[in-house]
């Protein structure tokens, strides 16, 4: 949706001679923002077949000469901002950084970096055999990011460059235009689905442009992203995995849907809701927290039939609760539930917080219990809305309970949805024999644990949660005990 909050960044009203940031065509009005290291030899070499009807002849060097591209300098910045074909491709922050590692510091083709390759090489101890496993990359990887930060912050005796540069620092460029962001994954879809009102035939034409900018890798990236390098990464570029994130959200869903054949003039298309729900009874609870969702399933589940993740269907006259959970219980439970455990998906999380932050696997009292609070804390603020989907655990509860008015939902405090439903299905009672049972506790020591200035912290961190609770539909009568 050009111009929504989910795909696209609106700032300050742009600057006279700014278009010349932007690509564009001699036969079609679009304007792309190139970022290197997320696609820009495909989308140049694309950009030359649209106007001349091959890919640039330089191929894979179509950086170095750029002849044949067209620059938008003589177009009215008035025009791209008011285009809904203005567009930039993002790319998950760490698959970035491992294409940059892989392609210009530890491979000797052609489009590395001799120089800067070994220089690094000299003062971080790379090892650039041509044998190396995937410890040996990690470790390459670990120094190199390190080193990476430290330059970005301007502590180090070389100059920045556009290779390792953050997106959200390209994305500055063109403040005040309101562009649309792709996925790199997803580019062969969405591009079409966005551009279709003015090149009907745009798939087409990408599948014969067959230069991008990759090669083998001698080992698996994803073996070489651990817990503690998926960390530092993320305190590098959190920025960018927040804009990542976002454009992930606003196109999740949509590649079946644009498979089949029909592309809309206005993307993305509208994603279903689904929630948790009984056989044969008419009510909805839609639950992003772990401790929502295992209470979704208890309270929902009958006799001889275990509680579904439905579709909503829009037309069906039914109960509709969206869960909001206190953020500070919630992280409460996320730690004691998912963290000491520790859940499926969380282990490297776990790793991660041990190695960097200080972390103990196995408290025994309050004090441990505090410091590893302390240390969570600090890793969610480092990280805010970046967390990926291996620590879906604590990801903000308002990335999935946005946009649910609409589907006629309830916002609903966890502490009181018991209550509140023993009321809607009071008729069906008999039918759900777990309904409104308690929730989950959480622990006396790590509530113990809890200073006053934890919990401001966490509230702050997730104001948005925040802010959905407080909004959220209250009983008059007093919650249940934890």
């Amino acid at each position: 949706m050009q111009g929504s909050d989910a795909t696209s960044v609106e700032i300050a009203q742009p600057a006279h001679g700014q278009t010349r940031i932007f690509y564009t065509t001699q036969r079609y009005p679009i304007y792309y923002l190139a970022i290197t290291k997320c696609g820009c030899t495909y989308l140049k070499n694309l950009f030359h077949a649209l106007d001349h009807g091959v890919p640039h002849p330089d191929g894979a060097f179509v950086h170095e000469t750029e002849s044949g591209l067209t620059k938008a300098r003589d177009v009215p910045p008035e025009v791209i901002r008011a285009s809904p074909y203005a567009f930039a491709v993002l790319r998950e922050p760490g698959a970035r950084f491992l294409s940059f590692y892989f392609d210009k510091i530890y491979g000797e083709g052609p489009q590395n970096f001799p120089e800067i390759r070994a220089h690094l090489s000299r003062i971080l101890g790379l090892d650039l055999s041509p044998d190396l496993d995937v410890e040996g990359h990690r470790r390459n990887c670990l120094s190199l990011i390190d080193w990476v930060g430290r330059n970005l912050r301007g502590e180090t005796d070389r100059p920045k460059n556009y290779h390792w540069r953050p997106q959200a620092a390209r994305l500055r460029r063109a403040r005040g235009y309101p562009l649309t962001y792709l996925t790199l994954p997803g580019l062969d879809w969405q591009l079409p689905q966005l551009l279709a009102p003015v090149i009907p035939d745009l798939a087409e034409r990408m599948r014969v442009v067959e230069e991008r900018n990759s090669s083998p890798r001698p080992v698996d990236p994803r073996a070489v992203r651990d817990g503690e390098l998926e960390a530092r990464i993320a305190e590098v570029y959190g920025a960018d995995a927040e804009l990542y994130a976002r454009a992930e959200a606003a196109w999740a869903g949509q590649g079946a849907v644009t498979r089949a054949g029909f592309w809309p003039a206005t993307p993305p298309l509208a994603r279903g809701v689904r929630a948790f729900r009984a056989a044969q009874l008419p009510v909805y609870l839609r639950a992003v927290t772990p401790r929502g969702v295992l209470a979704s399933r208890r309270w929902l589940t009958a006799a001889d039939a275990p509680a579904l993740s439905a579709d909503v269907v829009p037309e069906e006259e039914a109960v509709r609760r969206a869960l909001v959970e206190d953020p500070v219980d919630r992280l409460l439970f996320a730690y004691a539930d998912g963290l000491l455990r520790p859940r499926p998906g969380a282990v490297r999380l776990q790793r991660a917080l041990v190695s960097r932050r200080g972390f103990t696997a196995t408290p025994e009292g309050v004090q441990d219990h505090r410091t590893n609070l302390e240390a969570l804390v600090r890793f969610i603020e480092i990280r805010r809305g970046t967390l990926t989907a291996a620590n879906g655990l604590l990801r903000a509860q308002s990335a999935g309970l946005s946009g649910l008015d609409a589907a006629g939902f309830a916002l609903t405090r966890l502490d009181r949805a018991a209550l509140l439903l023993r009321g809607d299905l009071a008729d069906h009672a008999e039918a759900l024999p777990g309904l409104g049972r308690p929730l989950s506790r959480i622990g006396r020591p790590v509530r113990a644990a809890l200073t006053a200035e934890l919990e401001a912290r966490i509230r702050a961190v997730y104001r948005a949660d925040q802010e959905l609770y407080d909004r959220a539909e209250a009983d008059p009568s007093p919650a249940a005990a934890d």
